[in-house]
């Protein structure tokens, strides 16, 4: 193991450990960073008594990997965690298994995005049933003691927990799910504050992630037609996309802004408990958020996931009253991979020599500390993408029998479609579509799912030909009742009469996101060679949208257009950040100078000038990928000699 940078003198009381991980903040949405439009008053408090960096980044932006990073100290490919979804192992060593080795309490509260899978549609007493939480059972909770956490999906307004027995209890008396957060971590900290324990204790809020959920007297802060908008997202989103993005920037700040709140809560309760001069405080986050960066005309709005600057840059705050001086900034590089061995390092705790990232410590509690020349940042990995994360809808049905014949993109959005119509309140656009699939039947029995992939809803007809003796087009009815049931409500089995089982059930439309997710099966018997279409006429709400057809595997009728592939890898991409330049190889890759070009507007990829620039930075990539062993190492280099 590697040396300590500070241990506890005799007798001296080892620090208590407060992290403080919000969804989705980008490190730039805060007054004391810069932002004038962002209102936070105590995260401009919380850095004026520590330090601020100005350069710490997601070396994964998006949730799933970051935290398996920050848990272990690992690069994405290393914990396995390489997208969201995906099951850490529990036998890996995390921070928080060491802080308990040395007699810490620790507890855990918020969302934990580590145990993979989807949550299921499941609700309670008093907790309506929707598809966000996920119990994570004891066993792969990682050392974390007192738990409060679950796996993924966010619900803000109806705040609930798991009981024992892995049931959903509304908690009475509150309808911000933030403030019980900071409320139930007050309570551990006086609870092991009465105990004379040592305690780390991880608060994992969940804005300003989606849902568009927040009070109100927070929202009236913000007005959206008083937003400056970034010089590129000025230039180059659509006119008419930029009420949208003004209305998302509201929700977005003031979810900010809410979570300033209650890290407010949290440092008054630290000093009225007594215990603020002993205990560290670290606040970061994820990964950042687009926020219309490299949106144009049809790319979403939010989002994360690239080396884009917007996305992988994130906040970091650190403040110890007893060892680090008050108001400093620093400019060091930092990364996720290097969180965890910083919050042992300080602590007194040595750092296990298979931890990837470096201790920052030293420039927390000095002048110096470990410099790094650049950062490592990467998705994915080249080996198939494991069960878990292969999103299923109909995973408790059919899917595992069928077979994707067909994908089509359907977006929704300012330019797409037929005639698209921008309805307001809702933000949504609506965008005609003409799009037919038709699936050749063979003679014999078939089951044909059809699904929808996105975040808004397809609005589709269902059509068989040649099925019905003497009928050459039957129409197959569907009803407006407003209904959202799952398998096996959701099947329907149409007879050579034309009569359809079920068929009070068949929606018009198909929704992706649950509770309302309803991909429809139909189960027909063909007496000769027959022909089943589906016909989309409209797609709302979102870009994503997209219409997925399976038929049984072992029937693989063919369908009119271009198969599906099938999904055998996540992807991946891999880039490096030297503080001012970011370069992300490969076809659709980028160069971007962060100096001369803050806002990333001009892609220097293609510049002759600036060649020897790339072949110095992709030699760093090669570098850090042999260091670390990186299993798309020999993509790498093939990918750099082009």
């Amino acid at each position: 193991m590697a040396r300590s940078v500070w241990a506890a003198g005799e007798g001296e009381r080892p620090p208590n450990v407060l992290i403080l991980q919000p969804d989705q903040h980008r490190g730039t949405v805060m007054n004391c960073a810069g932002d004038r439009q962002a209102i936070t008053p105590n995260l401009d408090r919380l850095a004026a008594q520590g330090i601020r960096f100005t350069n710490c980044v997601s070396a994964s932006p998006v949730c799933s990997p970051f935290r398996g990073s920050f848990q272990t100290g690992l690069y994405c490919f290393r914990h396995g965690v390489v997208k969201n979804n995906i099951r850490m192992d529990p036998d890996l060593t995390t921070f928080a298994e060491l802080y308990e080795r040395a007699g810490y309490a620790t507890g855990y509260i918020g969302k934990w995005h580590l145990d993979g899978g989807w949550p299921p549609v499941d609700g309670g007493e008093n907790v309506t049933p929707k598809a966000v939480g996920g119990f994570v059972p004891a066993e792969r909770r990682q050392a974390w003691q007192e738990w409060h956490g679950y796996e993924k999906a966010h619900e803000f307004f109806e705040v609930w927990r798991y009981n024992d027995e892995a049931k959903k209890v509304r908690v009475e008396g509150y309808d911000w799910e933030p403030r019980w957060h900071a409320d139930v971590a007050l309570e551990f900290i006086r609870h092991h504050r009465d105990a004379g324990r040592a305690w780390l204790y991880y608060v994992a809020f969940g804005p300003p992630h989606l849902p568009e959920q927040c009070p109100q007297e927070l929202l009236d802060m913000y007005h959206p037609d008083r937003f400056v908008l970034p010089p590129d997202v000025e230039a180059q989103l659509p006119e008419e996309r930029k009420p949208e993005l003004r209305r998302r920037m509201q929700m977005y700040y003031a979810q900010v802004t809410a979570i300033d709140h209650e890290v407010g809560r949290l440092m008054d309760g630290l000093r009225e408990l007594g215990v603020e001069e002993n205990t560290i405080v670290l606040y970061t986050s994820d990964h950042g958020d687009y926020l219309g960066s490299h949106a144009g005309a049809t790319r979403r709005l939010r989002g994360k996931g690239s080396p884009h600057a917007t996305a992988f840059r994130i906040p970091l705050i650190v403040r110890w009253p007893k060892k680090i001086a008050a108001g400093r900034v620093c400019d060091e590089l930092v990364s996720s991979v290097d969180l965890a061995p910083t919050v042992l390092d300080l602590a007194g705790l040595r750092v296990p020599l298979e931890m990837q990232g470096h201790s920052k410590a030293g420039w927390l509690v000095g002048a110096v500390g470990h410099h790094s020349e650049a950062v490592y940042l990467g998705l994915g990995d080249n080996k198939p993408t494991p069960p878990e994360a292969i999103r299923s809808r109909t995973a408790d049905t059919r899917s595992s029998r069928m077979n994707l014949v067909i994908e089509r993109p359907l977006p929704a959005g300012p330019g797409l479609g037929r005639n698209p119509t921008l309805r307001q309140p809702s933000g949504n656009w609506d965008c005609g579509y003409d799009e037919r699939v038709v699936i050749d039947l063979t003679p014999g029995k078939h089951t044909i799912l059809v699904e929808h992939i996105g975040r808004g809803r397809l609005e589709v007809e269902y059509t068989l030909r040649s099925y019905i003796e003497g009928r050459a087009e039957f129409r197959i009815p569907t009803s407006d009742k407003y209904v959202f049931d799952r398998s096996p409500e959701n099947e329907f089995i149409i007879g050579t009469d034309g009569k359809v089982s079920n068929a009070e059930s068949l929606r018009p439309h198909l929704y992706a996101s649950a509770p309302r997710s309803n991909p429809p099966a139909f189960i027909v018997d063909c007496s000769k060679a027959a022909q089943f279409e589906v016909h989309v006429t409209k797609s709302v709400g979102d870009r994503s949208n997209k219409l997925r057809v399976y038929v049984d595997e072992k029937d693989r009728p063919a369908a009119t257009g271009n198969a599906a592939p099938q999904r055998q890898s996540g992807g991946w991409w891999r880039a490096v950040w030297d503080g001012r330049y970011v370069y992300r190889p490969g076809s659709n890759g980028w160069l971007y100078d962060h100096r001369t070009d803050p806002y990333e507007m001009k892609n220097l990829i293609d510049s002759r000038e600036h060649a020897d620039l790339r072949r110095r930075l992709g030699d760093m990539i090669l570098e850090f990928a042999e260091r670390f062993e990186d299993p798309v190492l020999p993509e790498l280099r093939a990918m750099l000699a082009e």
